[in-house]
């Protein structure tokens, strides 16, 4: 199966809004997105480069899924991050194991000798709504939303969670059966993508809180400043029903195999400078209690952050 549907015209850049609605009213069993930038002549000519630079490390039904309603930006994280690997020179290591064993989405050999798995997951609004659909911008336009920092953190922090965790503890447990994965020395890292729901997020600060259990700045009478610390929020369950959710999952014994996590919120990149605006992107949560240490130059790309701890004080560092 081809990436894009042959079926699909392919339409100048140029051309009208109204003639890229048309052509994806005319395809409504695939995704929305999937059939724009399938049309799209500049855009279809990018991914179908990445595409072909990473098709034999993409799982086989990639061309399928990539066209579901709803999935097109969660194939293109796995294409990107695909493709920021093999830019940044990595070496993808292929599953030799056959299709019997569940396997994460990516594998590359670490310095040390061992691997290190990488499972990529799209984090999207809740089932409850209490996160609403990313809306369609229009070009030209100027818009502004206020928000109460701490509300936007309880509605987003624990759809981040939600994602680490079913990665974490259902698919992880199915991936060390694999005899390609050594459960003694590999690593394990989680890549979430938050475009889906970035208009609600305040930045960064989700993941922090969800990683380090971060909360929001005060300020001291001496000047000083610092962040509060949470071991969980609490956040809507339903219509005036609140529940708890965990956070500062790294400091958490039950946490200690996951490694790190990536978090980005670029769906992809068209420009020249695709290697470097994908690499900067991607932002890498070190978990400085994990059992099996990613080191801090592991990775030639990403913004990296990591906590210090001496005694019970924790400061998050940037490099």
């Amino acid at each position: 199966m081809e990436l894009f549907d042959s079926k699909i015209s392919v339409l100048n850049d140029n051309s009208k809004p109204s003639d890229f609605i048309n052509l994806q009213n005319k395809f409504p069993e695939y995704d929305s997105s999937y059939v724009f930038n399938a049309s799209a002549s500049s855009r279809r000519k990018f991914i179908l480069k990445a595409y072909e630079m990473c098709k034999e490390y993409l799982d086989e039904d990639f061309c399928k899924e990539i066209r579901k309603p709803g999935k097109f930006i969660d194939r293109l994280w796995e294409l990107q991050i695909c493709l920021v690997l093999l830019l940044n020179n990595y070496k993808i290591i292929k599953r030799c194991s056959g299709n019997n064993f569940a396997r994460p989405d990516f594998c590359v050999a670490g310095k040390d000798g061992s691997k290190i798995w990488i499972e990529a997951v799209c984090v999207g609004p809740d089932k409850n709504r209490y996160i609403s659909d990313k809306p369609d911008l229009e070009p030209g336009v100027v818009y502004s939303k206020t928000r109460n920092i701490m509300d936007s953190l309880k509605k987003t922090t624990p759809r981040l969670t939600s994602s680490v965790r079913e990665k974490y503890f259902f698919k992880l447990p199915k991936y060390i059966k694999n005899p390609e994965f050594d459960k003694e020395k590999d690593k394990f890292i989680v890549a979430l993508n938050t475009h889906k729901i970035d208009h609600e997020m305040t930045g960064y600060m989700p993941e922090e809180l969800m990683l380090y259990g971060m909360g929001l700045q005060y300020v001291k009478q001496t000047g000083e400043s610092e962040r509060y610390f949470h071991w969980c929020i609490e956040t809507e369950k339903e219509k005036n029903k609140s529940t708890l959710i965990d956070v500062a999952l790294f400091h958490r014994e039950e946490y200690k195999p996951l490694s790190a996590v990536f978090a980005s919120n670029q769906w992809f990149d068209f420009s020249s400078d695709v290697s470097e605006v994908l690499g900067k992107s991607i932002q890498i949560y070190f978990n400085h209690r994990a059992l099996r240490p990613l080191g801090h130059d592991e990775f030639s790309f990403g913004i990296k952050k990591y906590m210090a701890c001496d005694d019970e004080f924790c400061r998050l560092l940037e490099k």
